[in-house]
């Protein structure tokens, strides 16, 4: 009733009601934004750590596949020296 009657009053009221308004939004953006921010942070953790994972799998893949070509050439090269040995006797 107070305001009513002093203007100066009223702006003060108003005044402070933007100013908690502002500090109670402000708090929530703050508490969003740090959210968001471990969120991405973990995400990119979790990207990062995936990439690490393909690349090592990656090296297995073509490791295994090294080791599988000089295996079959192994066994050719046994199969013909059987072969071989078979004619000679």
């Amino acid at each position: 009733m107070m305001a009513a009657f002093d203007p100066a009053m009223s702006q003060r009221t108003a005044d402070f009601d933007v100013l908690r308004y502002a500090i109670t939004q402000g708090g929530l953006l703050a508490v969003v934004l740090v959210l968001l921010w471990t969120y991405r942070r973990d995400l990119m953790r979790q990207l990062s750590e995936k990439d690490d994972r393909l690349k090592v799998m990656t090296e297995l893949v073509q490791g295994a596949t090294t080791a599988l070509t000089r295996s079959a050439d192994a066994c050719d090269r046994m199969a013909r020296a059987v072969e071989n040995l078979e004619r000679r006797h």
